[in-house]
């Protein structure tokens, strides 16, 4: 423990007061990762992570004012932007306020982890953190659980800690950090992708499909990005994963799982021996309806709780996509996905770019068409590390709003990082291809 704390405070190149006060951030962030799986599904312990993060954001502004400088970036105006329009709409339309301020607390919390990762440049100490924070609350699952898992249980479990999709995915996105973790070092760590099958094997457990399928894309890409060129290396590797997960998937703890893939498979493409599978072919008709109901308002959207309160459904849609577009049509879309998907883009050379493209390619890619990143707080953490590794980059800060506090003063003065070619390139292809779509 000493020497970990010796070699992180000589990378913090800081004083001894700044240095207690990182630590201080990091004990607090540590507790805020834990809450949300632990208790944001148990009543009243549910405020407990809400009152953790006001905490953790107010002690990252009071360490920004302490180091007298602050950067709002394009990326960050952007998702600001994109919570202020989806209230305004919400007011002016659905008038739908339920998830007003899960919206707000999900885009400030993410904006303040990126802001304290971009000051600080820990997102790797910030990564680590949550992905041990993941492996605790596997703990805690375990704990709770360990007669089920035990007794190879065939049923879904997990229910306790709230929605049981929302469970598998805090554990997929638990394995995705220790996934980045072991490609971002100069020398790749194997042993940390330990953890992460171990938080996908949880994940099972839940028996939510699109976390199976998160995670598998997750592996497949961790793969290919570890042995790099070398693909007939990844084929092999790949091969044998699937075998051993075919073997692990016939166990009897994964029977419930099993049988709701072969309903999957029998439903959409063919085949004897399953039943139909009616939640799947009513996610598709969701995508369907929700894409209808875009094309009507396809510029503004309906705000917040539209396609619950427009299609009959009576929930949300299930896909990031069609909610985005439901919610604030392409004006959102545009706002929401231009700091999601243009964040994983780092300077050559730089190995935190492998996270990004684990991120965006095994988790972001597919939540868009089977999942909600944009209530879930879990994507938010994740997505506020890899923004801020981003600003914190060499590629970072172009465009941005520098707050800074001049000596002793208290008003802050303001200037603005000029835009390169290349950033005004990216950012007129960026729209151009909005346009297209």
């Amino acid at each position: 423990m000493k020497s970990w704390l010796g070699a992180y405070w000589i990378r913090c190149r800081c004083d001894k007061q700044e240095f207690v006060f990182r630590l201080l951030l990091l004990v607090v962030l540590g507790l805020l990762f834990v809450s949300f799986p632990c208790m944001s599904g148990i009543q009243p312990y549910n405020l407990i992570p809400i009152a953790i993060s006001v905490l953790f954001a107010l002690l990252v502004f009071v360490f920004l004012y302490w180091k007298r400088w602050l950067a709002l970036t394009s990326r960050m105006a952007s998702l600001l932007l994109f919570s202020i329009y989806s209230v305004f709409m919400t007011l002016v339309g659905s008038h739908d306020h339920s998830m007003v301020f899960t919206i707000l607390s999900n885009v400030l919390i993410c904006c303040v982890v990126a802001e304290y990762v971009s000051i600080t440049g820990d997102q790797k100490v910030v990564l680590l953190l949550y992905g041990l924070s993941m492996l605790f609350f596997g703990l805690v699952f375990c704990g709770f659980y360990w007669r089920e898992i035990l007794a190879f249980n065939a049923d879904r479990i997990g229910s306790l800690f709230g929605n049981l999709n929302t469970v598998g995915l805090h554990f997929v996105f638990g394995s995705a950090s220790f996934f980045g973790l072991s490609l971002v070092s100069k020398r790749k760590n194997l042993v940390l992708a330990i953890p992460a099958l171990a938080l996908g094997v949880l994940s099972f457990l839940t028996g939510s499909r699109a976390s199976l399928l998160m995670f598998f894309i997750l592996v497949v890409v961790w793969i290919f990005l570890l042995f790099g060129k070398r693909v007939w290396i990844s084929l092999v590797t790949l091969s044998c994963l699937v075998l051993i997960g075919l073997v692990v998937l016939s166990l009897p703890v994964f029977a419930g799982i099993r049988s709701r893939l072969n309903e999957l498979f029998t439903t959409f493409f063919g085949g004897e021996g399953g039943n139909y599978d009616y939640s799947g072919v009513q996610r598709l008709n969701m995508i369907w309806d929700g894409l209808f109901l875009w094309t009507k308002n396809a510029i503004f959207g309906y705000g917040m709780g539209s396609f619950a309160l427009l299609t009959g459904y009576g929930t949300y849609s299930h896909s990031t996509l069609v909610e985005v577009l439901c919610n604030t049509g392409v004006i959102g879309l545009a706002l929401f996905f231009f700091p999601v998907m243009s964040s994983w883009r780092f300077k050559k050379g730089e190995n935190f770019r492998f996270f990004g493209l684990l991120f965006l390619i095994g988790c972001i890619v597919p939540c868009l068409f089977f999942g909600m990143m944009i209530y879930s707080k879990a994507f938010y953490f994740l997505f506020g590390i890899l923004l801020g590794a981003h600003e914190f980059s060499s590629s970072g800060f172009a465009g941005s709003l520098i707050v800074e506090r001049k000596g002793k003063g208290v008003l802050p003065s303001f200037r603005m990082v000029p835009w390169s070619n290349r950033h005004l390139k990216m950012a007129s292809d960026f729209v151009r291809g909005i346009v297209r779509l």
